[in-house]
């Protein structure tokens, strides 16, 4: 087993030394605030198999906040292009978030990914890949501990520290009755306090918080189409009662940080945490503002 573990090593050795690298440019800290947010996002993943070929279906949709109802949503198809090692799944799934991301008009000021943030054990999860490749503020809401450890919370809407290598890398978080704890952890451009605090009050009445809640509905919509024979390139285009733009809450890197950043966003896009499904309600049936895809 540890000699196979080696050999894993050695083989995809190039692909640690790149989380070490998004690893060194994640920001543990606030990059946005919680008074002026307009606009939060979720992004999930679903896969189909199509001619014996797997593909990765990625959901993105934006919410207004702290409303949260659902102004735009976008999705992208791409061809599976990595196998599946944990620890290594963001290789699988960024390059889609990535493309799904980019067809959206009005960008997130903060980004909920399902999968991991910080809490992995090179500290390079979905969630971090994600937000230091698209330089977007992120959070990771995963079902499943990847490394770690901590106390499990009992009553709702308590949360328990998850230490990993004498770091606080996230929380538990008891969201819902009868459920199971999520665990939520800043991916990028978020502090620990916040990625949980935003986390609760984008929680209503399901055991997920209403971006990831949305957009695994939404992946699971586009599935749907797929195996019905619908065309990948169908978009809707319905309106929003919500009409306020996002603002750009980004801030400015300096270049050697840049040129990292597009170093990691080149080599990544030549291309999830694990996941277990939920059985949640079905997509709202409210309107949609500027659904695109590829």
């Amino acid at each position: 087993m540890r000699a196979a573990w080696k050999e894993l090593e050695h083989k995809y050795a190039e692909y640690y030394r790149m989380q070490a690298e998004i690893a060194s440019l994640a920001i543990w800290e606030d990059c946005i605030s919680l008074e002026s947010l307009s606009l939060v996002g979720g992004a999930d993943q679903a896969f189909i198999l199509e001619n014996e070929h797997e593909k990765i279906i990625s959901a993105v949709v934006v919410l207004a906040y702290p409303s949260l109802e659902v102004v735009e949503r976008a999705f992208a198809v791409l061809p599976v292009n990595f196998p599946y090692i944990p620890g290594l799944l963001a290789f699988r799934e960024a390059p889609a978030i990535a493309e799904a991301f980019k067809r959206l008009r009005r960008k997130p000021e903060v980004l909920f990914v399902d999968g991991c943030g910080v809490n992995h054990p090179r500290f390079a999860g979905l969630a971090t890949h994600v937000g230091v490749s698209l330089d977007v503020a992120t959070i990771g809401v995963a079902k499943k501990l990847l490394c770690g450890r901590g106390e499990i919370p009992e009553k709702v809407g308590e949360a328990t520290e998850i230490r990993f290598k004498g770091r606080v890398v996230g929380f538990f978080l008891k969201s819902k009755r009868g459920c199971r704890p999520i665990i939520v952890a800043p991916g990028h451009k978020i502090s620990l306090s916040t990625a949980l605090e935003l986390t609760k009050r984008c929680i209503r009445k399901h055991k997920l918080p209403e971006p990831t809640r949305i957009a695994h509905n939404y992946a699971n919509e586009i599935k749907k189409r797929f195996k019905n024979g619908s065309n990948s390139s169908n978009s809707d285009n319905r309106n929003s009662n919500d009409s306020r733009d996002g603002r750009d809450s980004r801030e400015g890197r300096n270049s050697t940080a840049a040129t990292q950043r597009e170093e990691v966003r080149r080599q990544t896009y030549n291309g999830s945490d694990d996941r277990e499904n939920d059985v949640e309600e079905a997509v709202h049936s409210r309107a949609f503002a500027n659904e695109r895809s590829f």
